[in-house]
């Protein structure tokens, strides 16, 4: 197969394909070495898809951790202030080639190979997660693969990074049965973010020693990988940032048409990634049972809840980059408010159920100092024992409500059904995450660390009794209802004194 560019391709370094907020608040799309020779002149990357922020973020840090070189913090400490644009430049004139996305024998973050592989052509939307394709169907998205369109050049490249990064593990059945997950995938990814660009990179680009450095190749600094490796991968480990930002989690060349428009392309199962020791230097590690586990997305939990292990209490350990960006403000006695941005996507197998993006600012003395990380620690743990208590005064209120109509004691998943739709324990989390950041944000302004728990025991309290009465509207005021929130409400009162101990 071969592919067609016009003879012209798409070279990243030059074309603009990078959508970005300028200083002013004006969005435009710039080129590589608009956005990494003069970052200062940028405010950030201007996305709100979480899948793109973060692939681009990623792959930028990527591409400077190659083009910056090895560095101790002191090095890094002067990047905010002193961008090492001729570094940055002469990288990007080197490797200059192998960032055309459509050049014929090295297509940026492309296997060449499939061009051989005997592979049936896709969609473009097989690269696009928040599209319909195959079996996978999207309440808001009708698209047919029998008929996908095209598009140009910059968004295709933009998916490709989302995709590479945070596409599912499942089957795919191109040159082996299933591909693994992105290195992104499923992961709270947290990002610290400076008032730049510039200081968000400098933010995010942490130590690296010359030895780790030689290592830590990205895609368009070695081979693709054969069709052979492809078809029986050995298990890999990420040699560093670079790496893990770049990793090829599936094997995909792009047929674009000869107007540089994509509707079609070759897909397959990429590399294997496995876990290391080193883990991924925008997630946080926390225990579980006898080892330590990354942060997880949870449907059921927002980035507020998980806050605690972003400060190094109770066995946590904090992404590397957040810990760097914290030390380099501390360097220069910085202590306002630091920007964090969090989230990612979430599958159930090879579906997707959650994308997520917050964006919240916290004040480096609250994740940094001992007594603010201990009092953020008490305050989630305060939270969850008192949800646990709440869950069993809301099965209980359920219990005793479908007891009413006769003597048998009710099954515990008619109990649970009517628990969801009371939806108690949700009302409770959300009635919190308001108070929990004016909680965070009291200490940070140097509050009574003391006067700020207590006053956050008092919301959680607040918040049981807001959840309650909620319950209670959707259960109603008949004879029923009555008589259920009567036998209950004794286990509510337990539980708000459980909030408010000391």
């Amino acid at each position: 197969m071969t592919v067609s560019n016009n003879g012209e391709g798409f070279n990243l370094v030059d074309h603009p394909w990078l959508p970005v907020t300028d200083l002013e608040g004006d969005a435009h799309l710039v080129s590589l070495h608009e956005v990494l020779c003069s970052p200062q002149k940028y405010r950030g990357l201007n996305s709100a898809n979480p899948v793109e922020f973060f692939a681009l973020w990623r792959m930028l840090l990527a591409i400077c951790h190659r083009a910056i070189g090895p560095g101790t913090f002191e090095q890094r400490l002067l990047l905010s202030d002193a961008w090492p644009t001729q570094k940055v430049r002469e990288y990007l004139s080197t490797w200059h080639a192998r960032f055309d996305l459509f050049d014929p024998a090295r297509p940026f973050m492309q296997v060449p190979g499939l061009a051989t592989a005997s592979l049936e052509p896709k969609a473009w939307t097989q690269i696009a997660l928040d599209r319909s394709s195959g079996n996978t169907k999207l309440l808001f998205d009708h698209s047919l693969d029998e008929a996908p369109g095209e598009i140009e050049a910059p968004d295709a490249t933009r998916l490709l990074l989302g995709h590479l990064q945070f596409t599912p593990g499942g089957l795919v059945k191109a040159l082996r049965v299933s591909g693994t997950r992105g290195a992104a995938c499923a992961l709270q990814v947290v990002l610290p973010m400076g008032e730049t660009l510039q200081e968000t990179l400098a933010l995010g680009l942490i130590p690296q020693s010359a030895e780790d450095h030689a290592r830590d190749l990205a895609p368009w600094e070695s081979e693709p990988p054969s069709l052979e490796v492809l078809r029986s991968p050995p298990a890999l480990v990420a040699q560093g940032p670079a790496q893990r930002y770049t990793w090829l989690s599936r094997a995909i060349l792009l047929l674009p048409n000869t107007h540089g428009r994509v509707s079609n392309l070759l897909y397959a199962e990429g590399l294997n990634l496995i876990e290391d020791p080193v883990p991924d230097p925008m997630v946080a590690l926390v225990p579980s049972k006898e080892v330590t586990q990354p942060v997880y997305l949870d449907v059921d939990r927002a980035f507020w809840r998980d806050l605690h292990a972003l400060t190094g209490e109770s066995g946590s350990t904090p992404p590397r980059v957040v810990e760097h960006a914290i030390s380099l403000r501390a360097a220069v006695d910085d202590y306002e408010p630091i920007g964090l941005a969090a989230g990612g996507l979430l599958p159930d197998q090879a579906k997707i159920v959650l994308w997520r993006l917050e964006e919240r600012r916290v004040s480096p003395a609250v994740l940094r100092t001992v007594g603010g990380a201990a009092r953020v620690d008490a305050a989630t743990r305060r939270a969850q024992e008192v949800s646990q208590a709440m869950f069993g005064v809301f099965m209980d209120l359920c219990r005793n409500w479908i007891q009413q109509t006769g003597d048998r004691t009710p099954a515990e998943a008619d109990v649970k059904n009517l628990l969801r739709q009371l939806n108690g324990i949700s009302s409770y989390w959300v009635e919190l995450e308001p108070c929990f950041w004016r909680f965070v944000s009291a200490l940070g302004r140097g509050e009574a660390p003391d006067k700020c728990l207590q006053d956050w025991y008092e919301d959680i309290r607040s918040a049981c009794e807001t959840a309650w009465r909620g319950a209670l509207t959707l259960l109603g005021t008949d004879g029923r209802a009555l008589a259920a929130q009567a036998q209950s409400v004794g286990k509510l009162r337990l539980a708000q004194r459980k909030a408010v101990q000391p």
